[in-house]
């Protein structure tokens, strides 16, 4: 059993009122065959069945381009199935999708329904395969399996809410890269990591092609030596083409030198860039087509089948063919395209290494630096789940102030404030981000300079935010009331008081004006103690239009019974007082018999120290001459 009978998310339909079982034949026909387990493949299976076994709900695997990521999860979906488990596939891309839609369904031998925008819903079938970006819209699906391909897009908001969604679920994250150039990694959110075989087995053992890499003598390479960890930018690609002796005909001298004939992709630094690329072949009598992200659905799935057709020779664009081109039958790569990310440039040349019949070796031809910097396709790598940590002068980056772990903020982190601090010199946004390497979070100020090296050792610990207890800021909350709050949460976590204790303090705090609070802040302090809304607007309304009056008498009860306490359970001890004194000061206003009863307090405080020989503190004395010079009796 993967999942115990007693998931929630196990059907109780069984699978044939759901789906018509199938014939054997059709089975076979379908794709069992066609799709039959490799050894490397069985165990990769099987470790993931035995991670699960181990309480390891979430699991990420690597897996080669090519080497058939798609079949190995496919298989694991059949055997859910067969325990009556619903399944969730999701992707990022329509290739990924239908695709995984494909395969899932031959090997299954089951139907399966889409969630994307322009296909029809079936959301009976046990399987979905689904659009991120259309199912971050629509109502999830119940799955006892989630699968995430392409995995290394992860950490993005949108595969976040979808996690939250999940989280009774079994997770396969599956990917040929996890790595990413911002510092973020995968340990906070996949609980292990399977590795499969490396490039160069799999390559020995012919299930990826063997390949042939040539370099040319004009290089396009960018002179920015900063930031080495961080890709180029768009400008810094269209200023290196135009600085280097490159032109665009080196491609094309570079392909019917190497690859006659054969079937390429050529990856651009612009849209416009391989559309020029794009021409000059067909002015060379060359049957190309160009992509890019404008391209529309049809058109697009129009040019890849004519491609994988054969009917389209070369193939030109700029952003699009790096994940989900599945073409066995592609012989050449021309790479123009320079880049500091190993993700991507494996996720290009991988392209081209998935075995053909015919196919007698691939051919790779890098216009840049790629391969000398980021190593060749056979080159065996360490997978890890944790982050690599960026050079300190990466642009927008920050350092961690717990672990100095440098990274760059994911989007959705600077996208809404976590609070809002207002100024004479205006609105200052404070932004809450996570470090992906020891999980601590702090606060920047959006719009300054990030870079900038003393700013990023100043950042600020929030307390409130550590031990998971995460806690959203309404929009416009006073950022000296989060602070304070912070500072009370510390005493209520680490010295185990009550959650009354916060709010005595709170409303007793020498730097609060109560009038000043408004709702916002009370439901902010609510779901930090883990009160509902009610409890806000209570504790609003009757500090705002009772407590105000009765405050001196308040401060009187909690300085008479912090003295008490103190007396009767600080006896022995001469550290750390319970009591505010400066907030004793405030009773000038008070009663004479108030008064006099903190005076008596603080007297019998003082002659206990004394009987013990611990010097008073020097707080105590100047409170009691404080209250005697400006009260009048």
């Amino acid at each position: 059993m993967l999942i115990t009978d007693k998931n929630p998310l196990k059907t109780d339909v069984g699978l044939e009122a759901l789906n018509p079982q199938p014939s054997l034949n059709d089975v076979v026909l379908g794709g069992l065959d066609k799709y039959k387990l490799r050894n490397y493949q069985e165990e990769l299976i099987s470790r993931i069945e035995a991670s699960w076994k181990k309480g390891n709900r979430r699991i990420l695997l690597q897996l080669a381009t090519g080497a058939g990521k798609t079949i190995v999860f496919s298989y694991l979906v059949k055997k859910f199935l067969e325990e009556n488990i619903r399944t969730l596939v999701v992707a990022h891309k329509k290739e990924l999708i239908t695709q995984a839609y494909e395969k899932l369904t031959q090997i299954s031998g089951w139907e399966a329904g889409y969630i994307k925008a322009g296909f029809k819903e079936n959301r009976d079938c046990l399987i979905q395969v689904a659009s991120i970006q259309t199912l971050a819209r629509r109502k999830k699906p119940d799955a006892g399996l989630l699968v995430i391909d392409e995995a290394h897009h992860s950490p993005s908001k949108t595969y976040l809410d979808l996690f939250s969604e999940y989280d009774d679920a079994q997770i396969l994250g599956v990917t040929a890269t996890p790595l990413r150039n911002d510092g973020q990694g995968f340990q906070n959110l996949y609980d292990d990591l399977i590795v499969g075989p490396n490039n160069d087995w799999l390559i020995e053992s012919g299930y990826l092609s063997k390949f042939k890499l040539f370099g040319t003598p004009i290089k396009i390479s960018p002179k920015d030596r900063a930031n080495q960890k961080k890709d180029y930018t768009g400008r810094q690609l269209s200023k290196a083409l135009e600085s280097s002796d490159y032109v665009n005909s080196n491609v094309l001298d570079e392909w019917f030198e190497k690859a006659p004939g054969k079937q390429t992709v050529v990856f651009c630094v612009s849209v416009k860039h391989s559309k020029e690329v794009c021409q000059l072949f067909q002015e060379r009598g060359i049957n190309a087509a160009h992509l890019d992200g404008t391209t529309s659905d049809a058109e697009r799935d129009e040019i890849i089948n004519n491609f994988k057709r054969k009917e389209i020779q070369v193939l030109t664009n700029c952003g699009i063919v790096s994940e989900g081109f599945d073409v066995p039958g592609l012989e050449c790569v021309q790479c123009v395209r320079p880049t500091r990310s190993t993700s991507l440039w494996l996720q290009m040349i991988g392209r081209v290494l998935r075995p053909a019949p015919d196919k007698e070796y691939a051919v790779i031809i890098d216009h840049t630096e790629n391969f000398a910097n980021l190593g060749l396709p056979d080159l065996p790598r360490l997978w890890s789940l944790k982050p690599l940590s960026l050079d300190p002068e990466t642009l927008f980056s920050r350092e961690c102030i717990e672990c100095h772990h440098v990274f760059r903020p994911l989007p959705h982190e600077l996208s809404v404030p976590f609070a809002v601090l207002e100024t004479e010199e205006g609105t200052i946004n404070r932004m809450a981000i996570t470090c992906p390497n020891c999980g601590m979070r702090s606060l920047f100020v959006k719009g300054e300079p990030i870079e900038n090296k003393h700013f990023r050792k100043n950042q600020d610990k929030l307390t409130i935010l550590e031990e998971n207890h995460l806690v959203e800021i309404p929009n416009g909350v006073y950022l000296w009331f989060v602070e304070i709050i912070d500072n009370l949460y510390k005493w209520y976590v680490g010295c185990s008081r009550t959650k009354e204790w916060v709010v005595e303090h709170l409303v007793t705090h020498e730097n609060i004006d109560l009038q000043l609070l408004r709702l916002r802040e009370w439901e902010f302090l609510g779901r930090v103690l883990e009160y509902d809304m009610d409890w806000a607007w209570m504790k609003y309304t009757y500090y705002k239009n009772v407590a105000i009056d009765n405050l001196n008498r308040f401060l009187v009860n909690n300085a008479i019974k912090a003295i008490i306490e103190y007396n009767y359970s600080q006896s022995n001890k001469k550290d750390r007082y319970l009591i505010n004194f400066r907030t004793v000061q405030k009773l000038s206003n008070c009663g004479r018999d108030d008064i006099e009863a903190v005076m008596n307090m603080f007297s019998e405080a003082i002659s206990h120290h004394n009987q013990h020989k611990i010097a008073p503190d020097t707080n105590w004395i100047k409170s009691l001459d404080t209250i005697q010079e400006n009260v009048k009796f």
